[in-house]
């Protein structure tokens, strides 16, 4: 009877024990690295993918363990081919732009095509720059789309502004340009300005679409709002040329200088205050003041703008 009560008592000490991964995950969580790299390691050993991309990544970045980019690599690889996702990704990464490890595109391409497959949508956006610029394989713009659109679809902003050029230039798909206006929405909507000025000059130009110079203007406040300079330009010469689109900016109570001014105050987006401080040292848009000019400098400055910080 002693002997069955025991077998329970054990069975139900197996049966609560933590796992090597839970064990590593909470020696993470108090930043006791090298703990964690231990019990990582080990749960990698039991074919666990998530360890063998945590412990890959401590090699890679020495913590918890002493930086080896070929360590990191191999158990990377091995994560990858227990399918994960993102280990494919990071593998491939290394080949592409060597760390540790020899250039090698081939190996790059095979490693960033898994991690597509696996539903990893950077890895489909490297693959259609590869595509493009002949980087292990023969350049083929149809490819390319095709990988771009993937990327886009798994929420890739930089995806779907290419796939938009593609559909605007006819590069690998046929010419569509309100197929392109709606993928470079896609990104717009993701704030990648270039994006919302790409459709901008769509509605300005009238290029494909029906000339608009409200949406032109529409689109450049945002590309200007999103931190380039050459939407907030848009942006004034659309006003200057077209009453609609001044209705419309006076409407909202917009301008190049408010853009400016909400961009900064409100996101502390250091290029909206590097432009702000210039506004008022030039008086463009607002009275000329030296002080405020100073003001925003050192602040754009203080949010990482380095050009500002010489002024």
């Amino acid at each position: 009877m002693k002997k069955v009560i025991l077998m329970f008592a054990l069975l139900a000490c197996s049966l609560y024990a933590k796992s090597d991964l839970e064990l590593a995950k909470e020696a993470f969580d108090k930043e006791d690295y090298q703990t964690a790299a231990q019990y990582f390691t080990k749960a990698c050993e039991a074919n666990s993918s998530e360890a063998c991309w945590a412990i890959g990544s401590f090699h890679n970045s020495g913590q918890g363990v002493k930086k080896d980019h070929i360590k990191a690599s191999n158990f990377l690889i091995k994560a990858c081919e227990l399918n994960s996702p993102n280990s494919c990704h990071s593998i491939a990464a290394m080949y592409y732009n060597p760390v540790g490890l020899k250039q090698d595109y081939s190996k790059a391409f095979t490693y960033f095509s898994k991690a597509c497959t696996l539903g990893y949508g950077e890895s489909c956006y490297v693959l259609g720059n590869m595509y493009v610029n002949g980087y292990g394989v023969k350049k083929n713009s149809a490819k390319a789309f095709e990988f771009y659109v993937k990327g886009c679809d798994k929420n890739i902003k930089l995806s779907c502004f290419m796939t938009g050029a593609a559909y605007a230039g006819g590069d690998g798909v046929k010419r569509n340009y309100q197929k392109a206006i709606e993928y470079y929405d896609k990104a717009c909507d993701k704030k990648l300005a270039e994006s919302c000025l790409a459709i901008a000059d769509l509605y300005l130009g009238g290029d494909g679409v029906e000339e608009d110079h409200s949406k032109a203007f529409k689109y450049s406040k945002k590309a200007c709002a999103y931190g380039l300079k050459e939407g907030c330009f848009m942006g004034e010469e659309i006003l200057k040329i077209n009453q609609a689109a001044a209705d419309l900016a006076k409407e909202v109570e917009d301008s190049t200088f408010v853009i400016f001014l909400q961009t900064c105050e409100n996101k502390n987006l250091d290029m909206a205050c590097h432009f702000l401080a210039e506004a008022y040292e030039a008086g463009e848009g607002v009275e000329k003041d030296t002080q405020k000019a100073k003001y925003y400098y050192k602040k754009a400055c203080d949010l990482g703008y380095k050009e500002s910080c010489s002024k």
